[in-house]
């Protein structure tokens, strides 16, 4: 589990908490509650599930939190629906911030073969945090569909230091 996927989850807990204990109308507390049914959804792998009660919470709140938007991209993800995962990262990221969220946004796009939108938003999760391998990799593999060789072979070598193996093959096979 990343640094950020810690304090993704410290962060929800205590907006959870912290709306159970600030809100006392019910239309509140139904909303806290489909939010909590939503993220046990999604951890229990129901992302359908979770997309319908991160959806009622919308619906309900007209300024929900970004992680309410985080969690249903990342179900939309998880159901490789990579459009609008792009959708819910992105009004995410109006009302918050994570070097997830550039990732997995840049992720979606690389899987839409939007490489040069991807390789954008691969550089701000590491810019954020250049420890992400992941990123450098992603990075890297989307340089490699633009033709961009020497690029892919920097961020390739960054990731393959940073501990990110997936891409060892190509590396020495291509980049040595």
């Amino acid at each position: 589990v990343s640094e950020t996927q810690k304090r993704i989850k410290e962060l929800s807990n205590k907006e959870d908490a912290k709306e159970v204990d600030t809100k006392s109308s019910s239309a509140d507390i139904n909303k806290t509650n489909t939010y909590n049914n939503g993220i046990n959804k999604y951890n229990s792998k129901n992302y359908r599930g979770a997309i319908v009660d991160f959806t009622k919470v919308i619906e309900v709140d007209p300024y929900p939190s970004g992680l309410t938007y985080y969690y249903r991209a990342k179900s939309k993800y998880a159901l490789k629906d990579y459009r609008g995962a792009i959708q819910d990262f992105t009004k995410s990221l109006e009302a918050t911030y994570y070097e997830d969220l550039y990732f997995f946004r840049g992720y979606c796009s690389y899987k839409l073969k939007d490489y040069r939108r991807a390789i954008a938003d691969f550089t701000k999760a590491i810019q954020t945090d250049s420890n992400v391998g992941r990123a450098y990799n992603w990075r890297g593999v989307a340089k490699i569909s633009i033709r961009d060789d020497r690029g892919a072979c920097a961020d390739l070598r960054k990731a393959i230091n940073l501990g990110e193996k997936s891409n060892l093959d190509y590396y020495n096979r291509e980049c040595k």
